[in-house]
């Protein structure tokens, strides 16, 4: 792939992991490939408690400028993803706010 993957050193307990690609098609597989890892480092039994059993959890950091077209408009691609793929999310107050409308 072409791609550059950093996940620079941190003093919290997370770090920001950024990929920058040539092609959605690469991000896709690159995505793929670190879900799948952080499922078996779950099967493992190392989620430190925070997560129920079977459960894998991937947090994305993106830009301000490109959360509303993930959003959606007046939250359809969120209301999407709960209601037909039955996923959870966690949202912060003013989206939470804004889907309830």
């Amino acid at each position: 792939y072409q791609a550059i993957i950093n996940i620079p050193e941190a003093r919290a307990p997370e770090r920001v992991l950024k990929i920058c690609v040539n092609s959605r098609e690469t991000l896709h597989t690159i995505v793929s490939q670190i879900a799948e890892i952080l499922k078996n480092e779950n099967a493992k039994g190392s989620h430190n408690g925070r997560r129920k059993e079977g459960e894998t959890e991937l947090r994305i950091l993106v830009q301000s400028s490109q959360a509303g077209a993930i959003i959606g408009t007046k939250g359809s691609t969120v209301k999407n993803l709960r209601e037909v793929r039955k996923l959870s999310l966690n949202l912060g107050r003013v989206l939470a706010n804004l889907l309830s409308s």
